[in-house]
């Protein structure tokens, strides 16, 4: 195994504490954890399979017990996940689920290092108004109503790992973006990035991203993690000053009567 850099692993650290504050199973194995969360149904990362870069390469025939433990564990837990560390080991396993069905997409693992600069209208957001707009997100990408509960104590879970703020963009006294952000001690991670699709194209998302970034690296945190598919990665990101620094696959199975997969 080729040299992991103590920043890869901070970032996977902080992704596996935020799960195992969400899940009420957890089970570590030698090629990561396993976590199932049976009340949150909808969240697809409340129930997977996680390899982590300073774990053994699973065979495969290990890679599809573990995929079904979180529903052996619990049996209304239908859909499939794993997230799997970016190397030429892992690799195999990665195309192997995706040639039995599984929808794999890669994602960059970025950081950035040095606080940005802040637009006037990136502002915190908080309380009811942050659930509010994350409700209308939610509802946007096609999340019916009646299941955003379950993403919002996802959230309230996940932050047992740390502290948890927000930062939207603003515009006539209304946030129309949204960027969230967990901090634990000196790492933080963003995740949950949206804008409304009114509102898209005025750089309020950019500055919702900044706004929390800046807000983390201020507080305590030495660098902002953040996974997120090469494509917008490389538009959106990198010019806030986010670099590559690993990568990931994103590995998921939907049960074969559902024709939609409910996705975070």
């Amino acid at each position: 195994m080729s040299r992991i850099s103590s920043e890869v692993l901070a970032a996977w650290e902080l992704e596996r504490l935020m799960l195992k504050a969400s899940a009420s199973r957890f089970e570590r194995t030698r090629y990561g954890f396993i976590c199932a969360n049976p009340d949150l149904p909808s969240v697809w990362d409340a129930s997977r399979v996680q390899i982590e870069p300073d774990g053994e390469v699973p065979p495969l025939d290990h890679m599809r017990v573990m995929a079904e433990m979180p529903s052996d564990w619990h049996p209304g837990l239908r859909h499939r996940t794993a997230f799997i560390s970016h190397s030429d080991e892992n690799r195999e396993v990665a195309w192997s689920l995706a040639r039995e069905g599984w929808e794999v997409t890669e994602l960059w693992l970025m950081i950035c290092r040095l606080p940005p600069r802040v637009p006037a209208f990136a502002k915190p957001i908080e309380g009811t108004g942050m659930r509010r707009l994350k409700g209308r997100l939610g509802v946007e990408h096609g999340l019916p109503p009646d299941q955003i509960a379950q993403f919002d104590r996802y959230d309230d879970l996940r932050a047992r790992a740390g502290a948890h703020f927000a930062f939207g963009g603003w515009e006539d006294g209304r946030p129309l973006s949204f960027a969230s952000m967990y901090l634990r001690g000196d790492i933080a991670a963003l995740e949950d990035v949206a804008t409304l699709t009114r509102a898209r194209g005025r750089g309020l998302g950019r500055a919702a991203v900044l706004g929390a970034t800046a807000a983390a690296l201020r507080l305590s945190a030495r660098a902002v993690y953040l996974f997120a598919a090469p494509d917008l990665a490389r538009r959106f990101y990198e010019p806030m000053g986010f670099e590559q620094i690993g990568a990931a696959w994103n590995c998921r199975k939907s049960p074969p009567s559902d024709r939609r997969a409910l996705r975070r």
